[in-house]
C-alpha cells in the first residue's frame, strides 16, 4: 500500500469491503423451522436437534431482503428444503419476518416458487410479512395469484390454519 499511496490504498480496501458483502448478501442465512418443545416458539432445525417439525409443512425462513442477486439462491434452497422434508409435503410456509425488503426480481422469484410447488400439488403460504413485502406482493399480482387466504399475520396463525386444515 504505500507504493500506491493512500487513497489507492483506501478505494481497494473499500472495493474488497463491498465484494465481500456483496458475496454474503448473496447467499444469506436461511433455516427450516421446527417447534421447540420447552419454548413452543420455531427455530432453526439444524441449531436445535429437539426442535420437531410439522408433518407435510416445511417453515422456510430467508435471512435477508429478497433481490435480484440472492433471487436465484432463494429459490435453489426452497426446492432443497422441499426435496430434504422425511414426509410428504403438502405446504411451504415462507417465515417472511427476515425478509425487509422484496424487489420484482425476488417477487418473481417466489412467482416461480409458487408456480412450481403448484404443479408439484404443494401450497406456498406467507406468515409474518411486513407492509412493504406485503405492498410488492400485491402490486406483482401474487397475492391474487396465491389467494388472499394464504397470507397470515403471524407464524402461529399461518402454522394453525395447516394444521387444521384450512389451507
Amino acid at each position: 500500500m504505500i507504493t500506491v499511496g493512500v487513497l489507492p490504498g483506501v478505494l481497494v480496501a473499500v472495493g474488497l469491503a463491498l465484494l465481500q458483502l456483496l458475496a454474503r448478501a448473496s447467499h444469506p442465512h436461511d433455516a427450516v423451522l421446527g417447534r421447540v418443545p420447552s419454548t413452543g416458539g420455531f427455530h432453526d432445525i439444524t441449531t436445535h436437534p429437539e426442535a420437531v417439525t410439522v408433518p407435510g409443512l416445511v417453515i422456510y425462513r430467508f435471512d435477508a431482503s429478497l433481490v435480484f442477486f440472492n433471487a436465484d439462491y432463494f429459490k435453489s434452497r426452497v426446492r432443497a428444503a422441499v426435496d430434504a422434508s422425511p414426509a410428504k409435503v403438502r405446504c411451504v410456509l415462507l417465515d417472511a419476518e427476515t425478509i425487509p425488503y422484496v424487489d420484482t426480481t425476488g417477487a418473481a422469484s417466489l412467482e416461480e416458487v409458487n408456480r412450481e410447488l403448484v404443479d408439484r400439488g404443494i401450497e406456498l403460504a406467507i406468515a409474518s410479512a411486513k407492509a412493504p413485502v406485503r405492498l410488492m406482493l400485491d402490486r406483482t399480482g401474487l397475492t391474487q395469484q396465491m389467494g388472499g387466504g394464504r397470507l397470515f399475520p403471524t407464524l402461529e396463525s399461518a402454522v394453525e390454519s395447516v394444521h387444521s386444515g384450512m389451507l
